[in-house]
């Protein structure tokens, strides 16, 4: 249902369109053009989430240098496409690109506390909460 294709020079300016809902942007403040400039120029992964021929969100990963574990940074369906089950399906699409490209023991994430909805997807889908800050819900996801 979602194909996982990276960013380039040829999809990137439909990715800077993608947008989350008017609630969402507490949850989720910085613009996609954010996150495709700092996977550019600060070593990330960016990927375009395409159902059939639309872009239905991207999604940023990086492997960070201090814990040496691959962290999803940024998930976004498109306020046009969401409650469709893209989200499912894209986060299910990238663990599995993830853990294939870079064979990962762990993937981690972070999101906002009050951000339920992301909560239960990713309690859903067997990340664990392992730490809580008044920011921040850290959560892994373990192949060991």
């Amino acid at each position: 249902m979602i194909t996982i294709k990276k960013i380039t020079a040829d999809n990137w300016y439909a990715c800077t369109l993608l947008e989350p809902t008017e609630e969402q942007r507490v949850l989720f403040p910085a613009p996609a053009v954010f996150w495709l400039a700092e996977a550019a120029y600060c070593g990330m992964n960016a990927l375009a989430l395409y159902a059939e021929k639309n872009i239905v969100g991207f999604a940023v990963y990086a492997i960070d240098p201090e814990d040496e574990h691959y962290w999803i940074m940024a998930f976004m369906i498109d306020r046009r496409y969401q409650s469709k089950g893209y989200g499912r399906f894209g986060m299910q699409e990238l663990v599995k690109h993830i853990h294939n490209e870079h064979q990962c023991e762990v993937i981690r994430l972070g999101h906002r506390p009050n951000n339920e909805r992301a909560a239960q997807l990713y309690a859903s889908l067997g990340f664990t909460e392992i730490n809580q800050t008044e920011y921040e819900v850290i959560r892994q996801l373990s192949f060991e």
